[in-house]
């Protein structure tokens, strides 16, 4: 029986306790309550001592323990072992219990089985660690720290383990991330219609205290027909946590590292957005606690920004709170859609996300049917949103169409909103955000009676507010200027940490005003907590405002001073607010801001008629000023008109010939104002279109022009615009060659002019800005590029009066040759010559005999070129995946020797396996090395490097006397006059002293340090790292740690490369806490980061003509190629082996023309690269042959295959011919073809361990009894 030690007093249920005692340790001790959890389940930190036995003493020391209910068709701990297969840092359990248990309740008796679950993390790092939503509550300045490394570790896991899908919204939203909520007496429908009165069938709700209608997300999820016309989608599918909200987030304080607990609802195949949003609106909720309008309006523009990429304007100090949060939180999101150059369609899922988490915590919130009206709102806009960017229809509004969702108290827990949707005309309009569009094809204002009755003319300030007591509502008030002061003077003194202190210490203050005025009162602890945020309140304004709260309080009270507030504010409003508008926002808020001050005389015409005529309506007066002053503003400080080029279409075909291209011109005003814009084509008439003059919505005009340019000859078109008043002019340009669309940076731009004051100034390809003057005339010249030429190489053989010799000339083609087709090539030769064995670099033979005269080569009529052969396509170069990477790396180290990298002297670069993360660095220290940089090449475990050699051979040894020494320096076979001096500087050390292991170690620290500067001040110095990830001795790590620290502000460049999967942890037995090596290693220190991604199709058709340079291999080819190895460079070698030197493919098709028929035919027998490489090396060899059979023999031991091992097998498995020469030679060629290298110390190893996995995962040797015969023996 575990003896239970509640040292805190923590207040647990008894039958809780009982549960907690049967665990498997002597001692248990109860030192904090980390929360209850979402769903009553208590989480604890406890410090625990095992049993006696073995088998647990590893978990003595400070867990996380956390009690939950087990539910049918859950089981949390297989839940938790399938999820450590995906997520990174992911905590381990050590111990778990269950039992039934039974809680009497006076008169009632429940009964259940509840699970105790003890998690691992980070001991000695847990004592002053809590939740995320207790460190909002306690220190919300450092919230932005925790978030941030959350994201980095979920952007992390979404490159290992993302994929990309396709569905159509309907069952996207229904069948992939609401799967399991659809169906069933609790399915979101039913729970919707149950507890708010939101029908299933209306597709409208209706927004309380506004004239706005939105699209029903419950609606949409139960009737297929609403999505009439949406098109499938591509977004990211992965595993998920399920259930990531601030409770199951733990945040080690000891440093900025957090870890997710409870893994009940992981899901492997969903879409990957999920997590973030739903934590999104976890934190959202807490933040936005009691404050209506601020919540409305933020997940408003929430759904017109999805980048966030506009600052806030003005708004409540809870919405810049979140929005600071909310933008690092998203980083991932944006990360990945660029990575996939899908950003349309991710969006789309992005917004529909935000509709299955909203429904998702709609459903979870009840019975607070308040807080589930404010989650079926933040869905409502996501949807709106996406219905937008699909251009689905919304239906007719009706009135049976529209559902009015009921508003309920709210209960006390702290996620929900206090009251409805109540306009304050006093208070700053916290809806000017710059992403806001406030026209969408799916609003609709109400109706009739319905839309008198929706809409609260409020006439002075007050009115609408919840009748608390006096001094309740005085306090609330003073909460409001605190807050206003502080928005007034954000960037100035108060910093956006210091925003998010006061926004938590607010919320807490409103939920205590909230829960006094409450029948049944508050507690005492509750009033405890009162206390104690009124005194964090007076401490932080008497900081940054030199006044305590009480002050502000009484200022409240009185009509005088609330004036001399009032104009304090004025002042501060008045002064230009620091605008970060994007151009393509820049229109939108000005017609926001136009439209928003309309609605708004409109609704105060009484009041503001009153003020006009000397009437005591100041503030209707002040608030108009308000409005003016930000529109004006905005225009001051962003320009009021330029011309815009947008380009959005992908490549366009090679031109072959003479083709006509066609441009299609889109022209959008813009503008509140009309304009008049002329489009003139070159010896034509002009075509003169005027828009209308009253309508201010945005107008298209679309223009067709077509003409024909021969290969390199131009065309020109002519833009003419007559503006009335400067705007904005945005042109769309569309262009199709030969039917096909186009890209603009495909289209050579020869010339520009402007005719008029103005110039265009060039940002970027065919991309232009400016402002317009009265009447300005723009030119395009388009130029039609001559013909791609195509090289090639003749090797011909000389024989003459001075003996043999081969010459090489060169010839270029005006043209493709096409199948069939013959081309002359000419070569003069001066005297009697004889030339035999003319050959293209293709390996075609044509023979000549003697000649007198220039002789006219020809290429006979159907000869096509054979593949290249397999050592030539070896040794091309294969840097070309990694031109631009490499460019940027040679600008970075130079910038670091010339110290200009402000102290960023290391280089992190990673990406998954087979990126040419190792190429790309033996390419940069080749290019370095003739730049006059002395290099370092450290590849770590493979025994061959300066690190790797003095670590493991001089430190594990633990060897300090002068024979044994001289021993292990004898072994290492000193190569560099690196290792020479660093190994004597240590000789010489050592034998001085009488030195314990660590004081050697450190010796041998200083020596690698000493050593590494003596070059550094001689030549410049470049140091690399390669395989950074497998760092596992403890002692390699803390070298390479000491060198940085001592490198730190140097202009030595340091690269370290990790490959994306595996990092090993580093073990809390060396004393550091359990990380991965990458944030180990570089922790605290200023890098520079370079990812290796996937190539994208341009680039993959780049790397193909680099490494088989002849023109047969067509686009289609290069297009399967690059379908099969999804962009991996390691993959397109591969497969560009496999096609053009597997015997069973020359056999078969003899070319390429006709294998690239047979492919596209075939293409659904290779989905994936799994049977290439086996299919490649079966065919080499033969699928009977010793070699190929020693191949798979060796994939079951694994990548690394010790040398001794490996003859084991070879002597056991070939016993006809057990020879060393008979051995080398099966190893001579698995070298030959790429597919095992010889190390220095005779130990294998597989080139990549993607190739030692197709081999062993190759369906005809997975069957094999072979395999199994290895791996028992």
């Amino acid at each position: 029986m575990t003896l239970l030690n509640n040292v805190s007093g923590i207040k647990l249920h008894p039958e809780f306790e009982k549960l907690l005692s049967g665990l498997p340790y002597s001692q248990i001790s109860l030192l904090s309550h980390f929360t209850e959890g979402r769903s009553g389940a208590p989480v604890l930190l406890i410090d625990v001592n095992s049993a006696p036995d073995e088998l647990h003493d590893h978990t003595s020391g400070l867990h996380v323990a956390k009690i939950v209910q087990v539910r049918k068709n859950s089981n949390e701990l297989e839940a938790h072992n399938s999820a450590a297969g995906y997520f990174r840092f992911i905590p381990q359990i050590v111990a778990s219990h269950q039992e039934r248990l039974t809680f009497e309740d006076g008169e009632t008796t429940s009964k259940g089985t509840y699970l105790v679950i003890v998690y691992s993390i980070a001991q000695g790092s847990l004592r002053d660690s809590c939740t995320l939503l207790m460190l909002l509550r306690k220190q919300a300045g450092r919230v932005a720290e925790y978030i941030n490394d959350l994201s980095e570790t979920i952007h992390s896991e979404w490159q290992e383990y993302t994929s990309v899908m396709s569905l159509i919204p309907f069952n996207l939203l229904r069948e992939n991330m609401l799967r399991t909520l659809v169906r069933g007496n609790r399915s979101v429908a039913n729970i919707a219609e149950q507890t708010i009165n939101v029908d299933r069938y209306r597709p409208f709700i209706a927004v309380a205290d506004s004239k706005l209608l939105l699209p029903n997300p419950v609606a949409y999820l139960e009737n297929e027909e609403y999505w009439h016309g949406a098109r499938g989608i591509s977004f990211p599918n992965g595993p998920i946590h399920g259930d990531l909200h601030s409770e199951n987030i733990i945040c080690l304080q000891n440093f900025v590292s957090s870890m997710r607990i409870d893994f009940a609802g992981f899901d492997p195949e969903v879409c990957v957005f999920y997590d973030l949003l739903y934590l999104e609106l976890n934190i959202l909720l807490h933040i936005f606690t009691h404050d209506p309008e601020g919540w409305h309006d933020y997940v408003r523009y929430l759904a017109t920004d999805w980048e966030l990429q506009s600052e806030i304007i003005s708004g409540s100090i809870a919405a810049i709170h979140a929005h600071a949060l909310l933008k690092t939180l998203r980083q991932p999101i944006y990360a990945i859609s660029r990575k996939y150059n899908r950003e349309e369609d991710f969006e789309i899922a992005f917004q529909l996300g935000i509709t299955a988490i909203g429904l998702n915590y709609m459903r979870k919130l009840q019975p607070d049917t308040q807080s589930q009206i404010n989650a079926l709102l933040y869905a409502a806009y996501g949807l709106r949103r996406a219905l937008t960017l699909l251009s689905v229809r919304s239906p007719i509004v009706d009135e049976d169409m529209v559902a009015y969702p009921k508003q309920g108290a709210v209960s006390e827990d702290d996620v929900g909103i206090s009251v409805g949707f109540t306009e304050y005309p006093w208070k700053d309009d916290l809806s000017l955000f710059s992403g806001h569009t406030p026209s969408s094809p799916i609003d609709a204002p109400l109706s009739g009676e319905r839309q008198a009755t929706s809409s609260t003319d409020v006439s002075s300030p007050g009115d609408g507010e919840p009748l608390i007591v006096d001094m309740s509502q005085i306090e609330r008030r003073a909460l409001e200027r605190i807050e206003r002061s502080i928005v007034a003077r954000r960037g100035r003194d108060i910093s956006d940490e210091v925003i998010a202190e006061f926004a938590e210490c607010i919320t807490r203050i409103r939920k205590h005003l909230w829960a006094k005025g409450q029948s049944s009162g508050i507690t005492r602890d509750e009033e405890i907590d009162s206390r104690r945020d009124s005194q964090l309140m007076q401490k932080l304004c008497l900081q940054y405002f030199d006044k305590p709260y009480s002050m502000f309080i009484e200022d409240a009270l009185s009509p005088v001073k609330q004036e001399e507030t009032d104009v304090i504010e004025e002042a501060f409003s008045a002064e230009p607010t620091p605008q970060k508008l994007t151009r393509q926002t820049f229109a939108q808020l000005v017609k926001q801001l136009n439209d928003e001050r309309d609605e708004w005389l409109e609704k105060h015409q009484n009041e503001l008629q009153g003020a006009l005529q000397g009437k005591t309506n100041a503030w209707i007066l002040r608030e108009l000023s308000r409005i003016d002053q930000r529109l004006e503003n905005i225009r001051k400080e962003t320009p009021p008109a330029w011309f815009d080029v947008h380009r959005y279409i992908d490549k366009p075909p090679v031109l072959l010939t003479e083709q006509p291209v066609v441009v299609t011109i889109s022209i959008q005003n813009l503008g509140r104002q009309s304009r008049k814009i002329t489009y003139t084509e070159q010896s034509s008439d002009s075509i003169v279109i005027v828009d209308t003059e009253k309508d201010n919505s945005p107008r298209s005009t679309s223009l067709r022009f077509v003409a024909t340019i021969p290969p390199g000859e131009y065309a020109e078109f002519t833009y003419t615009f007559f503006v009335k008043s400067k705007g904005k002019h945005s042109f769309f340009g569309s262009l199709k060659y030969a039917g096909q669309e186009a890209d603009w940076d495909d289209i050579p731009v020869q010339s520009i002019t402007c005719q008029g004051d103005a110039q265009p100034s060039v940002l970027n390809a065919n991309r232009f800005f400016r402002y317009l003057p009265d009447k300005t005339e723009f030119i395009l010249r388009i130029t039609n590029p001559p013909l791609t030429r195509i090289a090639q190489k003749i090797e011909l053989k000389e024989f003459g009066d001075i003996g043999e010799k081969s010459i090489v000339e060169s010839f270029s083609l005006d043209r493709y040759l096409l199948p069939g087709e013959s081309v002359s090539l000419s070569y003069s030769v001066d005297g009697h010559q004889r030339f035999e064995d003319c050959k293209f670099s293709s390996k075609s033979n044509l023979t000549y005999q003697e000649i007198d005269e220039p002789t006219i080569f020809t290429l006979p009529t159907g000869t096509s070129c054979k593949p290249l052969e397999y050592e030539t396509l070896r040794q091309k170069d294969v840097i070309a995946a990694r031109d631009t990477h490499i460019r940027e790396l040679i600008e970075i180290i130079q910038a670091v020797s010339l110290g200009e990298s402000d102290g960023q002297h290391i280089i992190h670069i990673y990406g998954s396996r087979g990126h040419g993360k190792t190429t790309m660095l033996h390419e940069l220290i080749r290019q370095a090395k003739h730049r006059s940089y002395d290099c370092i090449y450290i590849q770590v475990q493979r025994s061959i490097n300066l690190v790797a050699r003095i670590i493991v051979e001089l430190l594990q040894t633990n060897i300090f006397d002068e024979k044994d020494i001289q021993q292990s320096i004898a072994r290492l076979d000193i190569k560099n006059e690196y290792e020479e001096k660093l190994l004597h500087y240590i000789v010489h050390e050592t034998m001085k002293l009488n030195l314990t292991f660590d004081e050697a170690d450190i010796i041998v620290r200083q020596a690698v340090f000493e050593v590494l500067k003596q070059s550094a001040q001689q030549q410049p110095l470049l140091i690399a790292v390669d395989d950074s990830h497998e760092f596992q001795a403890t002692r390699e790590l803390e070298l390479m740690r000491y060198v940085i620290s001592r490198f730190a502000e140097t202009t030595v460049p340091i690269i370290f490369a990790f490959a994306e999967t595996t990092e090993y942890a580093v073990g809390s037995a060396t004393g550091v806490v359990e990380s991965s090596v990458s944030t180990y290693l570089l922790k605290d220190r200023k890098r520079q980061t370079i990812y290796c991604d996937e190539l994208d199709e341009a680039e993959c058709y780049g790397l193909i003509d680099r490494l088989i340079p002849y023109p047969q291999f067509d686009n289609q080819l290069k297009r399967f190629v690059y379908k099969l190895s999804a962009g991996v460079p390691q993959d397109i070698y591969d497969i560009l082996r496999w096609l053009t030197t597997s015997p069973e493919m020359l056999e078969l098709h003899g070319n390429l023309w006709s294998m690239t028929q047979w492919l596209m035919r075939e293409e659904a027998k290779f989905e994936d690269i799994s049977r290439i490489l086996p299919d490649f090396a079966r065919g080499y060899f033969g699928d009977n042959s010793d070699t190929f059979k020693y191949l798979q023999i060796l994939s079951v031991v694994g990548e690394r295959i010790p040398a001794e091992l490996a003859k084991d097998l070879h002597t056991e498995y070939f016993p006809d011919d057990t020879s060393d020469e008979e051995y080398e030679r099966k190893i001579a060629q698995l070298v030959q073809i790429d597919f095992i290298i010889k190390e220095a110390n005779h130990d294998l190893r597989f080139t990549h361990l993607s190739r030692r996995n197709t081999i062993y995962e190759d369906d005809n040797f997975a069957a094999s009894p072979l395999r199994i015969e290895v791996r028992e023996s």
